[in-house]
């Protein structure tokens, strides 16, 4: 009971997080002509990234520490494919409404879909290495690879990202 008390107040955090982030991260309206519209501060950038994945390690580490966590199940056997079609299903609808419809969203749904994406890229990375743990680690051993590798995941989207979008 006490982890599920510890995953409602992370769940809350993560809210409060997200809801000061949307009031201080919205580009103002006025951008210089000829410019590309705002962009975030490295700073800002690095907020986005950690605040929710620290969030989602907690949340799994609190699973983790219950007796009877859902990541023994038989499910989870086939989780890393499941979470892949899942988060490739939702890719492929985001990029039919972007540009099939030209759906602009509000910049607090941008922030929403974003963490959505990262919550199903750490728990993919999380099943991946929780799959592949040995007799004698532990279960919270897979959660730290998964925030490891996570981070090296995200940092090379970043990377990619901005040598795709600016000129060399």
């Amino acid at each position: 009971m006490i982890w599920t008390i510890w995953q409602t107040l992370t769940l809350i955090i993560l809210g409060v997080c997200t809801y000061f982030s949307v009031q201080f991260m919205i580009p103002p309206p006025e951008t210089a002509t000829g410019s590309s519209g705002p962009v975030l501060s490295v700073f800002d950038s690095l907020l986005a990234v950690t605040v929710p994945l620290t969030a989602f390690y907690f949340l799994i580490l609190f699973e983790l520490n219950k007796e009877n966590h859902f990541f023994y199940r038989s499910i989870w056997k086939r989780a890393p494919f499941f979470i892949g079609i899942v988060g490739a299903l939702s890719l492929i609808a985001l990029f039919v409404l972007f540009f099939a419809f030209s759906w602009m969203p509000a910049f607090c749904v941008v922030i929403l879909l974003y963490q959505y994406f990262l919550l199903i890229f750490f728990l993919w990375v999380f099943a991946v290495f929780f799959n592949r743990m040995k007799q004698n680690d532990t279960v919270t051993k897979a959660g730290e690879q998964a925030a490891t590798y996570s981070v090296w995941g995200i940092l090379v989207m970043f990377l990619l990202a901005y040598f795709a979008v600016s000129p060399i």
